[in-house]
């Protein structure tokens, strides 16, 4: 075993030897081709060192996710698995620089930082080194050409044509341009992302077969150019500008174009993505069926808006037209915008009734839709209130009540007006509003004008609230709505309904003692009415009852779910509103569990209706396997009997607690009679008896 240890370390610090070898001894490095730069004072400068777009890429990816020390922490464990080394040079001095940075930023750059540059990339195989030769001037009088122009997106129909435009200024004499197609249909949505290298500008590259682009022969796509002169700083200043015109476009023409200029100082380049559409298009067609209108009517001096739901394929024009003619101008309005998808005419005069047109329209075709717009004369009325309005409302001290009253048709608009009877009159419901003696006016400030939707339009009306109410508030009512045409009103009366204490619901047993087994589930029902809603208070040997593990407070309701015969006592619930209280106690008695024959919980007669349908439950407790039956009997001993087990189901509730159930259908005089729960396990037998009546 020693020895494998010795032969493991030796065989690992010979290969760790190894790895280290080639940064030890000075390797051969790999010399590219030189990057001249020519830049002015004040510019930046970016040197890239020869790396594999990969490595680009993860360096790229640390600085989005990382920043600061963990950067910097980052880079050097990137170092250490990738084994590469950057070493930067100036004028053949080594240059202070963080040896996992592959690029070189000179910020506003000066005259003596002119000179040659050196990075070496080594790795632990091989080693490439690349120069950069830096001059600076105080004013460059001709540098690397810039472009202008921005990217453009261009859509087009098969058949059309285009001209693409680039502007290069900074340089004093014509630079070389070229023309480049992207290649790959399936990654043209990689606009953004498509970049060009040093070599790849090359023209001799550019040349080649087998790029992901090609060179467009001028000629054939009839290339020109022209020269452009503005005036800036005071000096005339040329730019360059270069157009590819596409005639006659076909669907794979669709591309990105890129132009391409370059001098002796630098290159720059523009993209541009052309997509051509085919020409077999979307006519106009209608669309929201339900919402379409053919025949409109509205009230004078209001707004209409008419609208024309139509889609297709863009560019869609819009024209409404009256009566055939083209809808420019009325009677009110000199000038009416008539080219859009919804047409608005405001302050609507009996003139403007008539056919309206909406021509709809692109270069695959024409849809046209009809609106019969017609304006009705106001007619001048009494007010009308909307049946139904205003309801009877009965309530008790202290409550909040309201009115509502619906005005149905009133021109000019109503003045409403609520009153309160000191008694109701003789004549209800016909009533006199002339005897003010009769009546109360309400003070205005306790109405609320309201609005209700009365099937697809919208109605007005006022509301009354009464606050706080007392029994002195109690009476008839009237809203009374009137304008210089008539009038017209409504009544209801606000009925007293006196407070009551709580009180028991009759409908729920509630048993004075109860004896139950230790892990049988209890539920103690206090449910109570009262107005207003009575609150429970519950209590354990006059003691206020503390909540515990495996109890809860639903409603009236006390259910505990983990019995101990600790728990029994006297349960008492004290249920009270403002008006008086009620109270029940519970005899609790828990028994101790015992190894015994099951348990089944008393049954009580129940009655049931002719014809409907009810569940026969019978509670067990029982320590072990359980086999229960239901039994109907027919006579005064069991022999005489009819065996219901093959209808009934065992429903296990806790660890010993099960719930045979017997469920009768369409109950008849036939279902009446004596029934018994049997239970049998290991120890014994134990049966309970029931009796069912079925009244008609």
């Amino acid at each position: 075993m020693r020895n494998l240890v010795l032969f493991t370390l030796c065989f690992w610090w010979s290969y760790a030897r190894q790895s280290e070898t080639p940064y030890k001894r000075r390797m051969q490095f790999k010399e590219l081709p030189p990057i001249f730069l020519n830049e002015q004072v004040g510019t930046s400068v970016t040197l890239n060192c020869p790396v594999k777009p990969s490595v680009v890429r993860m360096y790229r990816y640390l600085r989005r996710i990382k920043s600061g020390n963990e950067l910097q922490r980052a880079r050097r464990q990137m170092r250490n698995v990738l084994g590469v080394r950057y070493k930067w040079y100036k004028d053949g001095e080594p240059i202070r620089h963080h040896r996992s940075a592959w690029f070189m930023k000179l910020q506003a750059v000066h005259i003596e930082d002119a000179g040659k540059y050196t990075c070496e990339v080594a790795m632990p195989k091989h080693g490439t080194s690349r120069n950069f030769v830096l001059k600076v001037f105080k004013q460059l009088r001709s540098g690397r050409p810039i472009l202008d122009s921005k990217s453009k997106n261009i859509s087009l129909r098969v058949g059309e044509s285009t001209t693409l435009r680039c502007i290069s200024r900074n340089t004093r004499h014509r630079p070389q341009v070229s023309w480049l197609k992207w290649n790959k249909p399936n990654e043209l949505n990689r606009l953004g992302n498509l970049e060009f290298t040093q070599n790849d500008m090359n023209l001799h590259t550019l040349s080649k077969q087998g790029k992901a682009y090609e060179l467009i022969d001028p000629k054939r796509n009839g290339e020109a150019s022209s020269v452009r002169a503005r005036i800036q700083g005071g000096k005339k200043v040329k730019s360059y500008e270069f157009r590819l015109t596409l005639d006659n476009v076909q669907e794979e023409d669709s591309g990105v174009y890129v132009c391409l200029v370059r001098n002796k100082y630098g290159t720059d380049y523009r993209k541009s993505f052309v997509q051509v559409k085919s020409m077999k298009g979307l006519a106009p067609y209608p669309t929201n069926e339900k919402l379409r209108r053919s025949f409109m009517a509205f009230p004078a001096f209001s707004t209409a808006r008419l609208k024309c739901y139509v889609t297709g394929d863009k560019p869609l024009t819009y024209q409404w037209y009256k009566n055939g003619k083209k809808f420019t101008h009325r009677r009110l309005s000199r000038r009416m915008n008539s080219t859009t998808s919804t047409l608005r005419i405001r302050n609507l005069l009996t003139s403007d009734s008539g056919l309206y047109t909406c021509r709809v329209s692109n270069p695959y075709g024409v849809h046209e839709h009809n609106i019969t717009l017609k304006i009705l004369q106001r007619i001048r009325s009494a007010p009308i209130l909307l049946k139904n309005y205003a309801k009877n409302v009965t309530s008790s001290w202290g409550k909040t009540v309201m009115f509502e009253c619906i005005e149905l048709i009133s021109n000019p608009m109503p003045d409403y007006r609520w009153y309160r009877w000191h008694s109701v009159p003789a004549t209800y419901p016909k009533l006199d509003f002339r005897n003010t003696s009769q009546f109360t006016e309400i003070d205005p400030i306790h109405y609320t004008p309201m609005q209700v939707k009365v099937g697809s339009n919208n109605r007005y009306g006022g509301k009354l609230t009464i606050n706080n109410i007392t029994e002195d508030d109690a009476g008839l009512y009237s809203c009374v709505l009137r304008n210089q045409f008539g009038m017209d009103y409504a009544s209801a009366f606000l009925h007293w309904k006196s407070n009551e204490g709580p009180k028991f619901l009759s409908t729920v047993h509630r048993p004075t003692l109860i004896k139950i087994p230790q892990t049988a589930p209890l539920r103690l029902d206090c449910d109570a009415t009262g107005d207003p809603k009575p609150n429970i208070i519950w209590s354990r040997n006059g003691q206020p009852l503390t909540k515990t593990r495996g109890m809860t407070v639903s409603n009236y309701t006390l259910t505990l779910n983990e019995l101990l015969p600790q728990h029994s006592g006297n349960y008492t619930c004290h249920v009270k509103n403002k008006w008086g209280s009620i109270n029940h106690t519970f005899d609790v008695g828990i028994k101790e569990w015992l190894f015994t024959r099951p348990i089944i919980l008393p049954m009580e007669t129940k009655v049931l209706k002719s014809g409907g349908e009810y569940e026969l439950k019978c509670t067990i407790v029982s320590s072990g396997p359980l086999t229960p039956s239901m039994i109907k009997n027919l006579g005064t001993n069991l022999e005489g009997s009819e065996s219901l087990t093959s209808k009934a189901k065992l429903v296990k509730l806790d660890k010993h607690v099960y719930e045979y159930i017997y469920v009768i259908q369409n109950a008849t005089n036939k279902d009446s009679g004596n029934y018994s729960c049997v239970a049998r396990n290991a120890i014994g037998e134990s049966q309970r008896k029931f009796q069912i009546k079925v009244e008609a």
